[in-house]
């Protein structure tokens, strides 16, 4: 075999065994960024953040998001954030299997 056709034999097996291992990484990398994006929230989560959203339509007055806040050990604009994301946690509640 001549060195020429050696090397375009080589250049051919390392181009097709880097595209392999990229292709592999690229896959790794996806299914990892889709399993973070696609995490589901657990049913303790759930049911707190529509107790919160419960007790702010009680009494706004009592119930102010400091107070949530306070009650539930969370930052007054996450309290914020879930009470503009309502019908959300509403909706994910009514998927929770009774217990």
């Amino acid at each position: 075999m001549a060195d020429d056709e050696f090397r375009e034999k080589l250049t051919a097996q390392m181009e097709e065994g880097n595209k392999v291992y990229t292709d592999t990484i690229y896959d790794l990398a996806h299914s990892q960024i889709k399993e973070e994006r696609d995490r589901h929230s657990d049913s303790e989560t759930i049911q707190r953040n529509v107790q919160i959203c419960d007790l702010h339509r009680q009494d706004r007055k009592k119930w102010s998001k400091k107070k949530l806040a306070g009650k539930f050990d969370v930052d007054a604009s996450y309290v914020r954030r879930i009470l503009h994301e309502e019908a959300h946690w509403r909706k994910l509640a009514s998927r929770l299997k009774p217990t």
